[in-house]
């Protein structure tokens, strides 16, 4: 059952806020009148899947692409009561002019992308569903701006992915990929572990394991690590937060702990780190 909540609309952009409820068990088809990209609004899975796969993929992303005349038959795996999607239904026509002095493409030609899921492209949804929302001073021109972001970055993966050469037996998906990557670099840290960006990514322990260092040559466990460090160069250079204060964000167990995993890594104390870039950055400006 679909409710929808709320309506809004922008030169070729309707976009309808809708509240979904579902049965365990349930199958239904869902037919695209127009090119649209439907956006989950929660963060926990969707508990559906695709009855019948669309590019290899089964499983329904946060972020699902849908051309126009395109129809979607998905069964369900679990109850909800209160799903709510976005959907940003779209001119093919429109955006299609609005990349046109930029790139060759024809959004009436794109293909479905049930996992679409993308850092940049579901930023950019969120920004234009809180400008249609709640306006502000200039969300005419801003609106306009965002929807031709949307438009030049939606075209660009379209593209990419059309050109990817399928993943090696075995291997990650480009979009399991991504979406597991961009889960670990946006995490909290505290309590990150494998299982933890395994459930969820959807996909099992250890499944994603193998499949992680068949795509990567790098361990997941090594994965968070780098990017747990990445994470604290960024806080010792951007903030002036403590080092206690940084392990505990970075969920190490102390300081010292914290202190010995940063040296390993760069040969040098967090301090030193801090104290030597900062001195460069004061030279470079």
């Amino acid at each position: 059952m679909r409710t929808i909540q709320w309506e809004g609309q922008h030169e070729g952009l309707l976009l309808t806020c809708d509240s979904h409820a579902w049965r365990a068990g349930q199958t239904f088809s869902q037919r695209a009148s127009v090119f649209n990209i439907m956006q989950a609004g929660l963060r926990r899975p969707v508990r559906a899947r695709l009855a019948q796969p669309i590019g290899g993929e089964r499983r329904l992303g946060r972020i699902v692409l849908t051309p126009a005349d395109f129809e979607v038959y998905v069964e369900t795996i679990g109850e909800e009561t209160d799903f709510p999607v976005r959907t940003f239904n779209l001119d093919a026509k429109w955006l299609t002019q609005m990349v046109a002095p930029y790139m060759d493409f024809d959004f009436a030609r794109a293909e479905a992308h049930p996992v679409f899921d993308d850092p940049v492209i579901s930023s950019t949804l969120d920004r234009i569903h809180a400008e249609l929302t709640t306006p502000g001073p200039g969300a005419k021109g801003l609106l306009d701006t965002l929807l031709r972001m949307l438009a030049i970055d939606t075209a660009r993966l379209q593209m990419a992915r059309s050109r990817l050469v399928p993943p090696a037996e075995g291997a990650l998906t480009s979009e399991q990929f991504a979406r597991v990557r961009c889960y670990i670099e946006t995490s909290d840290f505290r309590g990150l572990t494998p299982a933890r960006v395994a459930e969820d990514c959807e996909i099992s322990l250890p499944r994603l394991r193998d499949a992680f260092r068949r795509t990567t040559g790098t361990s997941l466990r090594q994965q968070i690590e780098q990017a747990r460090m990445a994470a604290a160069k960024r806080m010792l250079l951007e903030t002036g937060q403590p080092l206690k204060m940084i392990a505990h964000q970075l969920d190490f167990a102390h300081a010292s702990a914290f202190c010995y995993a940063f040296k390993q890594v760069t040969g040098l104390t967090p301090t030193e780190y801090r104290l030597r870039n900062a001195v460069t950055c004061e030279g470079a400006c």
